[in-house]
């Protein structure tokens, strides 16, 4: 039945889908969490909320009430009991998915105000009792010995409450103070806000609730002292999958659900067939049993000479932005010299559109590695001012290529700046760098070329591919493996690296004997993408470097630089698939007929990927058996699918 609801509803969501252009630029998170001072003895007064926020009962107010002391320490007159335990149930069952450890001892209880005022604490119990006013609504925040922390909401209190915290508590409160991002939320509205979440997080198919979620088991696994009022903010939310347009209230995901963005992953391919070079760009569902090729070079000549590099999409993206090899200088039907630049294209392609050309072959010798930021308004690359025998330098301009402005100017090392990328907000690139080091190391600094900063110091040899988490707080790499002999590949392999944005606490994530680079962080800041010796690639969590699943090859070719991102897309078959009855319900098409088909026409073995066209059918009966691409608020039901289906388990959250 819910699928019929969601479908019913997808027409309507058109006009939100085009707000999300208009969405102002994110903010940066808070560079350490503010989190509530724990009371150190009985407390006397309400300390005030956090600045822009106004507290629902100030502390002039009770202050001029009689004061009594509660054995919690918490002084109040005329309170009532707010009592509850902590629910381990769904917390323990999150942590056993990723085989990560969860020590069941409570450090601590603490009641605050909506506004994040301290009331009081408890210490040392798995069961809470405190004494507050009445008429008001409060969080209760649960520490875990190890540093995890759940939270949890009550109603406007009018007698006795019993109110558990809980890992949905958490969400919960989370996702009010997301939806409340610009204001605190009052004491009057808490209890509908409260069981507005309640209703949303069991419908579980709007992409906000599914972001919150991410961003509090992020906070949980990597045992963050976070606090809500700075967690739940704009950027964060936007980051760890939440898409380009504005939050919704809460209302409006009870009423009109919408399905959570899709988790993609797009990669350069070669076609196997000719010259090896990368000639198109691929989208797959997570574990590829659903694909399509969205960019070919063979349909847009003369314009690409040798293939394409470096590919990019936003979080809830609407473009792809990749570099085509173009030819500058031609003698005859030879090419004499050919240079990167720098393009943009829709992943809703109008018929007829062809990539737009952001870099020119006479502005630089050369672009190469963009990244979108992400809110997707600016562009980040590294280009050849002066030459390819001279350094590289970092770049920035707007998504249209206008303003482009130089932020790195260096003149010691080979290679110069390369590889930058974006901090969620927008306030921080990371780079690489070679001026201090032979071996090259990992650099950041602030998004106008400024306070540039050295984090590994040559403790890793040729660092490359730094990306931010979605929360900031962390940067992940490839680099030579120094511990590997090399035997069976004739010298050090990559592996990927982890460390905090300040370059503490640097550790390696895989150890085997392959080449992993290029990686992507997954939605839930948790696990990471990566290219495999360039030929596939594969997913594994970031604590324990334990593969989730790797690429089933299902098409000839290298498959490199693979970028997940969540697109408001689905996959789906052409109607001759579903002519054909075979097409489940889920609109998967039955891989042993199509390998029939695929290798009846072209002798090959296994899969091939076949190009998306606006030709009309011409007898090969290839043509007839391609996937396309849809949005998924937008798209012909021609097959029913579960929203379930649209969001798989491994990557997007637990």
């Amino acid at each position: 039945m819910k699928r019929y609801l969601i479908f019913g509803l997808l027409a309507a969501l058109t006009a939100s889908l085009a707000a999300c252009s208009q969405a102002e630029p994110a903010t940066e998170p808070t560079t350490q969490p503010t989190t509530e001072v724990e009371a150190q003895g009985p407390a006397t007064a309400v300390p005030p909320g956090l600045p822009g926020r106004t507290p629902p009962s100030t502390a002039a107010q009770l202050a001029s009430q009689a004061v009594t002391r509660t054995p919690a320490g918490i002084a109040i007159e005329n309170g009532i009991t707010l009592r509850g335990r902590v629910r381990w149930e769904g917390l323990a069952s999150l942590f056993s998915q990723r085989n990560h450890p969860l020590q069941r001892e409570v450090e601590r209880f603490s009641v605050l105000t909506l506004s994040g005022g301290l009331l009081g604490g408890q210490s040392d119990s798995e069961s809470f009792e405190f004494q507050v006013p009445a008429d008001e609504a409060y969080l209760l925040k649960a520490r875990i010995s190890d540093g995890v922390n759940l939270w949890a909401m009550t109603p406007r209190l009018t007698g006795e409450t019993m109110q558990d915290v809980s890992l949905e508590t958490t969400y919960e409160a989370a996702l009010v103070y997301a939806v409340e991002v610009e204001g605190a939320a009052t004491s009057g509205s808490a209890g509908a806000l409260k069981d507005s979440t309640g209703l949303t997080l069991f419908v579980g198919a709007d992409r906000l609730v599914n972001t919150v979620k991410r961003v509090v088991n992020n906070a949980l696994f990597w045992r963050v002292d976070y606090s809500i009022f700075t967690e739940m903010n704009e950027s964060n939310i936007r980051a760890f999958g939440g898409g380009l347009g504005p939050f919704r209230p809460l209302d409006s995901l009870t009423s009109d659900p919408q399905p959570d963005y899709v988790p993609h992953i797009f990669m350069l391919n070669t076609s196997g067939e000719g010259p090896l070079f990368l000639d198109r760009i691929l989208m797959s569902e997570l574990n590829a049993d659903r694909w399509a090729a969205i960019v070919v070079a063979e349909d847009i000549p003369p314009r690409v000479y040798r293939g394409l590099g470096g590919l990019d999409v936003a979080h809830g993206g609407t473009s792809v932005v990749y570099g085509e090899d173009k030819c500058f200088q031609w003698n005859g039907d030879e090419c004499q010299i050919f240079r990167q630049v720098l393009v943009t294209y829709p992943l809703d392609p109008p018929a007829g559109v062809t990539p737009t050309e952001i870099t020119s072959v006479d502005e630089f010798d050369g672009a190469h590695r963009p990244q979108w930021s992400w809110d997707q308004r600016k562009i980040a690359f590294h280009a050849y001012p002066n030459g390819r025998l001279d350094r590289a330098q970092i770049y920035v301009a707007a998504s249209d290529g206008s303003g482009s402005t130089q932020l790195t100017f260096q003149t010691r090392g080979q290679n110069g700046a390369t590889a930058p990328n974006w901090s969620p907000g927008n306030s921080r690139i990371v780079y690489v760098s070679d001026q201090e080091s032979f071996s090259w190391d990992i650099w950041v600094m602030n998004s106008d070329g400024s306070g540039q900063e050295n984090l590994t110091n040559g403790r890793v040899k040729f660092p490359n591919g730094p990306k931010f988490s979605p929360d900031g707080r962390r940067i992940v790499f490839y680099a030579q493996d120094d511990s590997s002999d090399g035997t069976s590949r004739g010298g050090p392999d990559n592996e990927l690296w982890i460390m905090n944005r300040d370059g503490a606490g640097l550790r390696k994530i895989t150890d085997n004997d392959a080449d992993d680079e290029t990686p992507v962080w997954g939605l839930n800041g948790i696990d990471v993408v990566y290219s495999v010796d360039q030929e596939s690639w594969a997913a594994s969590n970031v604590f324990t470097g334990q593969k989730l699943f790797g690429f089933p090859g299902i098409t000839r070719g290298r498959y490199v630089s693979p970028v997940l991102a969540a697109t408001p897309h689905v996959l789906i078959p052409t109607q001759a698939a579903i002519e054909a009855a075979r097409v489940s319900e889920e609109g998967y098409v039955d891989k042993d007929w199509l390998a029939g088909k695929v290798e009846s026409n072209q002798e090959t073995e296994g899969y091939q990927v076949i190009t998306p066209s606006n030709k009309p059918p011409s007898g090969n009966v290839l043509s007839d058996y391609r996937y396309e691409i849809f949005t998924a608020f937008t798209q012909t039901p021609i097959y029913q699918s579960d929203v379930g289906g649209w969001v798989p388990p491994v990557i997007s959250w637990p």
